[in-house]
């Protein structure tokens, strides 16, 4: 699936607070940082050469990352290791250190959705989101091109449709995790019944 060039330079991150930090600016917000407690985000991010890596990276908050270009590595504290390319998604786990290292020779271009773990709640309950730091997707561009209206709509909707918005990011990781879910069952193939 060829990803249309339009979507690939998108660049730039927004967050959202229900509840701002002291002293915050008013919303969007383009860092994490001001958003205190209650966050939501999404950002397109190019990076280039050795900027895209992270190393040892803990978060005070969690992203799912859908890679759309590039290739590298992922690793965390627990030894888990995966492989990263085009549509795989890698989880930033609050209290789990991990490392992505990404080949500098190949353009770097994620989709990020972004939380506070207690707005998380609600699908961490019904799905095990950070069971496996990695899954892989592959390309979606009926979900791509959701997530490109979100990331516009984040810029500028009002406060009071925070909660809808929020109710929409929540779908979306599902269905990340959902369509990974059933890629990796039809890899599997059907199971097979044993003979009694």
């Amino acid at each position: 699936v060829r990803i249309p060039s339009a979507l690939l330079d998108l660049h730039g991150g927004f967050y959202r607070s229900f509840v701002a930090g002291n002293n915050a600016p008013t919303s969007p917000l383009n860092s994490w940082q001001w958003c205190g407690e209650s966050l939501i985000g999404i950002g397109f991010i190019q990076k280039h050469g050795p900027e895209a890596d992270s190393h040892a990276m803990d978060p005070n908050h969690y992203s799912a990352i859908y890679v759309l270009s590039g290739q590298g590595t992922f690793s965390d504290d627990t030894g888990y290791t995966a492989e990263l390319r085009p549509g795989s998604i890698f989880q930033r786990i609050p209290g789990r250190k991990h490392t992505a290292i990404f080949d500098p020779a190949v353009r770097y271009v994620e989709i990020f959705l972004a939380f506070s773990m207690w707005l998380l709640e609600p699908l961490s309950r019904i799905m095990l989101l950070t069971q496996r730091p990695v899954v892989y997707l592959g390309i979606d561009l009926a979900l791509i091109r959701d997530l490109a209206a979100a990331y516009e709509a984040l810029q500028r909707v009002r406060e009071t449709d925070l909660p809808r918005v929020y109710l929409h990011h929540l779908g979306m990781l599902a269905s990340m995790f959902s369509g990974a879910q059933s890629r990796s069952a039809q890899l599997r193939g059907p199971s097979m019944l044993l003979a009694t």
